[in-house]
């Protein structure tokens, strides 16, 4: 079986756009990348004392299972170097899954879709202009919709970087 995730990224700790590329690759060793945004530069969020974020979105597509899927995107994080101290906080790298197919999952390690997607602006932007007006079953609308109430004010600019 075949699953298409949508999943985020993120880095807060230089150099960004390397980890962010760095992660593509060893995600590809579990699947393929099918389609990817552009690169924001985000404010941090929940945490605003830290560096701005580079954040994208990307369609990956694996055989892997959701909770697979969990496992590998944690072994990539620890050796990528990312530390949990803080929540919230500093990270050399930050996947997260936000849909597997049309999957709901809620367990205590793994929420599908991500519980604070359409709470946040640095995940929406790019997500909207990945799936355009694709129709989000899970929220009944589009991801431009889903942005369109995000009370999130964040600041979220699209930088004029390409991917390595």
């Amino acid at each position: 079986m075949r699953f298409n995730y949508v999943l985020s990224i993120g880095s807060n700790i230089e150099p960004k756009l390397k980890h962010l590329t760095h992660a593509l690759t060893e995600l590809t060793t579990y699947g393929y990348i099918s389609k990817r945004s552009s690169i924001y530069k985000t404010e941090p969020w929940g945490r605003k004392d830290q560096s701005e974020f580079y954040n994208a979105v990307i369609i990956f597509i694996s055989r892997l299972s959701p909770k697979e899927l969990l496992i590998v995107i944690k072994k990539i994080e620890n050796k990528m170097g990312r530390v949990k101290s803080l929540r919230w906080g500093e990270r050399t790298i930050d996947i997260d899954i936000l849909f597997a197919d049309d999957l709901v999952i809620n367990e205590v390690d793994l929420k599908i879709p991500h519980k604070f997607l359409n709470e946040r602006k640095f995940i929406l932007v790019p997500l909207a202009e990945l799936t355009e007006d694709i129709y989000l079953p899970h929220y009944l609308k589009s991801a431009k919709d889903l942005l369109h109430e995000c009370t999130d004010s964040s600041m979220v600019e699209k930088l004029a970087l390409t991917w390595e």
